[in-house]
């Protein structure tokens, strides 16, 4: 189909004029029309009950200017005399005063022809929240799509469309009811990593300066509704599937802060180089976890200056690196300056 997954600003003359060529044919995500809607109540409803069918299946195009005959494309007309911006306002007008719930992400276009009148394209994707029924005039029915085009929706399918919205939603307000709590995980191990790499540092550095971070401080925060909180079960797979491995990051975190914290022998700096091991897996698990609980969204930071959660993280790991890089080159120029010289052979007398 020439205008599969393109958005109606990006859509040209020589697209519509394609669908014309290949006689692409009406059916579940494409129908044509002749005439923009008219004023008519029947006119309206009609637009509202194709568009709606489309948002309750699998989305699709909506032409206004084209003609066609029995389903097929039969040549690009255009809309005479028609100011395009207006009809566009007055398309979204219609759909957000006729439908409930309103159709998110509509997206309508004009596209300017050769002749000089105009076509417009609007995309219906298939929404997140299905089904939508059209209350103009209160007509309070519901529409999909077929290959043949919209029907209305039967009792048994509305009933089914309404427990898999259902379905589809508890993945939805698992991931929100739990984002604050994973939020707040994530935050504390940013300031475990911090603490982590300022003790490091010093004890690099041998300069004496010891801070007066305590094991609490590196403890992180344990989770108090996963897993037992009713709506973690309503969790998709791949959801839970990064939340167990991010609190078990954590579980090996604690145990090895309570294992190794001021063990006899040991010297401070691997200590806590391990600590920031330990912490560094934790934050390279964290981002799958934020991308999939929409974390920046829901959970910005208290000040704009903190920058995002994925920021801060990305700030913490350089800046380990940076303090191990500058580990390492302090640890070989000791060695160097240690080093006994070479010995210089004498030549024969």
């Amino acid at each position: 189909m020439p205008l599969l997954n393109k958005s109606p600003s990006q859509i040209t003359e020589n697209d519509l004029l394609a669908l014309v060529a290949h006689k692409e044919a009406e059916g579940k995500t494409l129908e044509y029309k002749r005439d923009t809607v008219g004023n008519g109540d029947s006119e309206r409803k009609e637009f509202l009950y194709d568009a709606t069918s489309f948002a309750n299946t699998e989305g699709g195009y909506l032409i206004f200017g084209m003609g066609e005959a029995d389903g097929l494309p039969t040549s690009l007309v255009g809309l005479a005399k028609v100011e395009a911006d207006r009809e566009l306002l007055r398309l979204e007008h219609m759909l957000r005063d006729g439908v409930r719930p309103p159709i998110s992400g509509i997206e309508t276009a004009p596209v300017s022809l050769a002749s000089g009148n105009v076509a417009i394209v609007m995309r219906i994707p298939k929404s997140g929240n299905p089904p939508h029924q059209v209350t103009y005039q209160k007509a309070f029915r519901f529409f999909a799509r077929g290959s043949n085009g919209k029907y209305p929706i039967d009792v048994d399918e509305l009933r089914s469309a309404f427990s898999n919205t259902e379905k589809a939603r508890r993945p939805s307000e698992a991931r929100r009811y739990l984002a604050p709590e994973l939020n707040r995980t994530i935050d504390r191990v940013l300031y475990i990593h911090g603490r982590a790499i300022a003790n490091f540092v010093c004890a690099s550095a041998e300069h004496g300066i010891k801070p007066n971070d305590r094991k609490e401080d590196f403890i992180p925060h344990w989770p108090t509704l996963y897993p037992n909180a009713a709506p973690c079960r309503d969790l998709a797979a791949d959801d839970a599937a990064a939340l167990i491995a991010f609190y078990d990051s954590l579980r090996s975190l604690a145990d090895f802060v309570n294992d190794w914290w001021e063990r006899e022998g040991q010297l401070p700096v691997n200590i806590f180089n391990m600590i920031l091991h330990h912490a560094h897996t934790s934050l390279e698990l964290a981002p799958i976890c934020v991308e999939k609980f929409d974390l920046e969204t829901l959970c910005p930071p208290p000040y704009e200056s903190w920058g995002t959660i994925s920021s801060r993280i990305e700030r913490s790991l350089a800046a380990a690196a940076d303090a191990r890089r500058r580990h390492i080159a302090r640890f070989e120029a000791e060695a160097a300056n240690k080093a006994p010289p070479p010995l210089q052979r004498r030549g024969r007398a």
